[in-house]
Parts: structure tokens; sequence; C-alpha cells
């Protein structure tokens, strides 16, 4: 056998409660009103990030642009023809100053030149610092 209770109030209709007229929840008590923006913790954290990034951004950027337009940040430089069998290690130990390393000269020429290691071709232009 078996037994189905039904409570009192079950299927009943009752229309929902505006909380401008009946105090509503404490949720709905907090709506902001029309036209004001109000932001949750987390939304403030990501609007901090994002101004954070932007003017991290915004100051290297800056900062590459001024360096690239200070003419005494921009050394004074002489193009160099490569010749056969000659390698950057080589034309380095020629423009490296006494007492450096040469190891930071092919390092320097490579940053200066742009080039994604130290191989050359015969006949590629390089630029040398001036000195």
């Amino acid at each position: 056998m078996s037994a189905m209770a039904v409570a009192p109030g079950i299927g009943r209709v009752v229309p929902a409660r505006d909380a401008r007229t009946r105090g509503g929840s404490a949720h709905e008590a907090r709506r902001a009103p029309a036209g004001e923006l109000r932001l949750t913790a987390r939304g403030r954290a990501v609007l901090i990030v994002l101004a954070l990034a932007l003017v991290g951004l915004v100051g290297l950027m800056g900062g590459r642009a001024l360096a690239a337009g200070d003419p005494a940040r921009t050394p004074a430089v002489v193009e160099h023809v490569v010749a056969p069998g000659e390698t950057l290690w080589d034309i380095a130990a020629t423009v490296t100053p006494a007492g450096e390393s040469v190891n930071s000269t092919v390092g320097q020429l490579v940053r200066l030149n742009g080039l994604s290691s130290d191989q050359l071709m015969a006949g590629q232009t390089i630029a040398l610092p001036r000195g």
C-alpha cells in the first residue's frame, strides 16, 4: 500500500513581492538606482588590475620612445659589409675596447642589429659602434 501526504499551501500561487513597496529582501533593497553604477569587490579588483596594466604599458612604450628619440643615448654607428668567412666574433674582437669582453660586444652587436643569433652571411651589412 502507498500513502501520500499533502501539505496545506502546496499548489497555491503567491504573487511576487515588490521590493520598493513592501520591503523586499536584503539583496533587492541594495540594488542601485537606475543610472548609478555599483561594483562588486571582484569588479573593483579587475578595474584596478586593468588600470595598472595600462599604466605599465604606457610607461614601457613611453620609455622606449624617449630612449629611441634621445640622440645622446643613440650610439654613433658605422656600416660594415660582412666578408666571406668573417664571423660576428671576429668583427666583435676588432671593435672591442681593451679590457672588455668580446662576449659582451657580440651581445651588443646582436641587439644593435636586431639579429636573432650570432650567424652572419657574406655580403650582409651590419652596424658597428664607432670608436
